[in-house]
């Protein structure tokens, strides 16, 4: 996956010096944090899509798929461009933004 994000190669730049495994998955990166496995951005998806392009549902997916034990959800795009249409509540925060990011805690 190319990243034109200077913010997120930033991020994942420091990420691999501290000891976090990125792997790319094509169209998604996954950060795998083993030894920190509470810090919410070293376990994360990285999207090359936004939530606005891709269903959200599939990249939450995606993050317990790879994170099974994880009490947070994160989440970030490096998606650009917004389809027309009604504005959602993501979609209006993420169509101003060439990368965005989302998070929550679970429990």
């Amino acid at each position: 996956m190319q990243l034109a994000s200077l913010g997120f190669r930033m991020d994942l730049m420091l990420l691999r010096l501290q000891g976090s495994a990125v792997v790319d998955n094509g169209d998604h990166m996954v950060v795998h944090t083993p030894a920190n496995p509470e810090f919410h951005w070293g376990n994360f998806v990285l999207a090359e899509q936004s939530w606005v392009e891709r269903p959200l549902a599939d990249l939450v997916g995606i993050f317990h798929e790879e994170h099974p034990q994880a009490r947070h959800l994160a989440l970030g795009s490096t998606g650009r461009t917004a389809r027309s249409g009604p504005s959602t509540s993501c979609r209006s925060a993420v169509s101003r933004w060439s990368a965005a990011s989302l998070w929550w805690r679970l429990d």
